[in-house]
């Protein structure tokens, strides 16, 4: 990829501002309406310090702070840029389309603003965001929206298109209980086709399946999944700081130390999925993320995007994933298998890459180099003599080595000396971790596995029971309901995931020296690591999944729907109400129609089937006993 192209100057205040806020101040004497611009190179502090850009309010006004919101633009290239609102832990707030924003501890997040959009300050200052500038959009399939029309009451997927790769479209979702923003990758199923597309299937739900049990502070936080045969939603937090590639856009340069901090947290999310058996194996900066505004004390750094990832199984990780320019050598060697060694080699173009502010090293095929070539070409062109420190060269060379044997690991890397010393470079580094992590907390328990669609396109499916889907799903558990404190394993791990015990994923230390508990001696996973189930091939999935289908009940075996071209059959959800309600009167067992959904489901469960497991399209459970409701 390019160099990020220099950013704009002053010339661009002669133009017309595409973006401003339309500022109405009931205080001031002549009501008059102010158009403030918005510039993709500047933040504007609003508040009644008196250097606020605008100033609302006067000294004497408290219900708004000196430095009440700040709104910023990240930049991803001369085409694409969002604008976001940010509150600064006020005591007041600031309300957007009548809904709080940025409360709770630490750094508050963003908000990202669409046209229309009004910000306020209560009781008298009230902006309308106007954008001249048609924001990306991209229009869902016909049956995307019939299947959006079934979780709408739940999660509400908007046109807005924040980004589009080769595997799907990344659009900007609303949870419609906590008015939440998040992102919804849309990965269109039905494409799949050909000899390849049961695998090809089975790595998106990978995708999902790895996500949702990757708890770690500098890991995207995933959300929700929700499968059909026919698409995939995954829901993952909005970082609202934009990539790495929208950092180095809008700053002249990114120095030694600060390129420190991110490779600091970088290395320390790739050691966390490495020690969990998890390769990402496409490490770039579009994939690397900042959680909120980049004009913070100290950015929380996110991997993203596990679309590429592998796990270990049988058959070795030998498939070509990656982007081409951060590929390790032994990529394109199809004999060799990939190890987490891949990861550390795209470490190192990473990090040259801040070192040399977007310098487009691609172009000099780094991964054809022999290892003399690279030493020289490191140490004469792209560092440039007696700017940086010696042990920044050790730890890019440590990175790039042709051979993967000789590689650093993530391990090591967290103790390298370039990241941890001199002692108060250290210390320096933990507090601005400490601070970036304050806002950031583990859940709990392990996320749900995916809720599974009915194919809408079904003649037999009424427009009723859409209806009576809708409703079910709009009135889903919250994540600390009971219905999701059971472990749930899956097909791509060998055990369920909790929260590691480990420093890395604990609930983050309060924001003072004395209390951080970051210690880089220490392993990320002091519990087993995860295991993978062995590969089965087609047929045996086919042939135990008929078995199991013909040792359940009767009324086991109406209570699930098969999907189109997969061979396990969906799990025994709350939407298949109707059917266990028939079975229950021909069994003449008594019972409450007024009971929930959900419960009823499990009733039927105890009654026809309680020792058989449940059963999922994506991960199935096994062995798993159901619990009794209350």
């Amino acid at each position: 990829m390019a160099s990020p192209p220099p950013v704009a100057g002053k010339k661009s205040r002669q133009e017309k501002p595409r973006r401003y806020l339309i500022l109405r101040d009931r205080l001031a004497e002549d009501k008059d309406q102010k158009l403030v611009p918005i510039w993709d190179d500047e933040v504007l502090n609003i508040g009644r310090h008196p250097e606020s850009s605008p100033r609302i309010g006067d000294g004497y006004n408290t219900v708004v702070s000196r430095r009440h919101c700040e709104i910023y633009v990240v930049v991803y290239d001369e085409f694409d840029s969002n604008v976001y609102v940010r509150d600064r832990n006020t005591r007041n707030g600031t309300f957007v389309n009548n809904v709080r924003i940025g409360t709770g501890p630490g750094i508050s997040p963003s908000h990202l603003l669409q046209d229309g959009d009004v910000i306020d300050i209560h009781p008298n200052w009230t902006m309308t965001y106007y954008d001249r500038q048609i924001p990306q959009s991209n229009a869902r399939t016909s049956i995307q929206e019939m299947e959006h029309g079934l979780f709408e009451k739940k999660y509400r997927v908007s046109q807005r298109c924040l980004g589009q790769g080769a595997e799907g479209m990344v659009y900007l979702a609303t949870e419609v209980e906590t008015k939440k923003q998040l992102v919804c990758k849309v990965v269109d199923l039905s494409k799949l086709k050909g000899r390849n597309a049961p695998e090809d299937i089975r790595r998106k739900l990978q995708e999902a399946d790895v996500l949702r049990q990757l708890q770690h502070p500098n890991i995207v936080r995933y959300v929700d999944a929700i499968v059909s045969p026919h698409s995939l939603y995954t829901f993952t937090e909005l970082a609202t700081g934009g990539d790495l590639w929208s950092f180095l856009y809008q700053r002249p340069l990114v120095g030694e130390f600060d390129t420190r901090v991110i490779v600091r947290q970088l290395v320390q999310a790739l050691d966390y999925i490495h020690k969990k058996g998890v390769v990402h194996r496409d490490l770039k900066p579009e994939n690397i993320l900042l959680a909120y505004s980049p004009n913070v004390v100290c950015p929380r750094i996110l991997l993203s995007d596990f679309g590429a990832c592998a796990v270990p199984r049988r058959s070795r990780m030998l498939t070509h994933a990656g982007t081409a320019n951060y590929q390790a050598p032994e990529i394109l060697d199809q004999s060799e298998p990939h190890t987490a060694c891949v990861d550390m080699w795209s470490l190192g173009i990473v990090t040259l890459t801040l070192l040399t502010h977007g310098m487009d090293i691609s172009l000099r095929g780094l991964d054809r180099m022999t290892q003399e070539e690279l030493h020289a070409f490191v140490e004469e062109e792209a560092l440039r003599p007696g700017h940086y420190s010696a042990l920044c060269e050790e730890f890019i060379m440590h990175c790039l080595q042709t051979l993967p044997s000789l590689r650093i690991s993530s391990m090591q890397a967290r103790n390298h000396r370039w990241l941890c010393w001199p002692e108060r470079h250290l210390r320096h580094f933990e507090k601005l971790e400490r601070i970036s992590r304050s806002n950031w907390k583990a859940c709990e328990k392990l996320r749900p596995m995916p809720l599974q669609l009915p194919d809408v396109t079904d003649e037999h499916v009424s427009w009723e029971e859409h209806m009576r889907l809708s409703n079910l799903i709009g009135a889903w558990p919250r994540g600390n309901s009971e219905a999701e404190k059971t472990d749930q394993s899956s097909e791509y791990f060998g055990m369920p995931v909790q929260p590691e015990d480990d420093d890395s994923s604990s609930k983050v230390a309060a924001v003072t020296e004395d209390k951080f508990s970051w210690d880089l001696s220490r392993s990320v996973a002091q519990t087993s690591p995860i295991k993978p189930l062995p590969l089965k091939s087609h047929d045996e999935d086919s042939a135990m999944g008929t078995k199991k289908k013909a040792d359940q009940p009767a009324g086991r075996r109406m209570s699930s729907l098969p999907l189109p071209k997969h061979d396990r059959p969906m799990g025994e959800e709350k939407d298949q109400r109707k059917l266990i309600i028939e079975e229950l009167r021909r069994a003449k067992v008594k019972f409450l129609p007024d009971i929930p959904a959900f419960a009823t489901c499990q009733a039927a469960a105890e009654t026809g089937a309680r020792e058989q497991p449940f059963s999922d399209v994506s991960s199935p459970v096994r062995g798993r006993k159901r619990q009794r409701p209350a």
